[in-house]
């Protein structure tokens, strides 16, 4: 997955705020998980009526584990700049030569998990294509 994201928060020692960054990560589940936003109304008689808006593209994304700790460092400096509902750009399957989506955490909160007592880490988080 390629993610192309500006600096906010929790910056790199050797980044910039407000500066435009990518990193390519490994994936490790990358589940599509399209959620229909719909409202629904119920009558007095017990009709319901059922309004579609829209289906929104949701991926469910989990990153290999990893020990690389600039890797790390680039994954928390993404996450936190895009965790207040800012957008970002995405290519889920490529590298980035392809065609780049605008992105937002969805619902904004991610997940950060260690293998057993080791260095490795990996993350977990929600993606909305907008």
């Amino acid at each position: 997955m390629y993610i192309e994201y500006t600096a906010k928060r929790q910056i790199k020692p050797d980044h910039t705020e407000g500066g435009l960054y990518w990193l390519d990560v490994k994936l490790t589940r990358c589940k599509y998980e399209p959620q229909p936003e719909t409202h629904t109304t119920i009558a007095l008689n017990g009709k319901a009526k059922t309004l579609f808006h829209r289906l929104d593209q949701t991926y469910d994304i989990a990153t290999a584990y990893t020990d690389d700790l600039d890797q790390i460092a680039e994954l928390h400096e993404f996450l936190a700049s895009v965790c207040g509902g800012e957008s970002f750009k995405v290519d889920l399957m490529g590298d980035g030569a392809g065609l780049l989506q605008t992105a937002m955490l969805h619902p904004v909160v991610y997940n950060v998990e260690r293998y057993g007592t080791t260095d490795y880490l990996h993350f977990s988080f929600k993606v909305r294509l907008v």
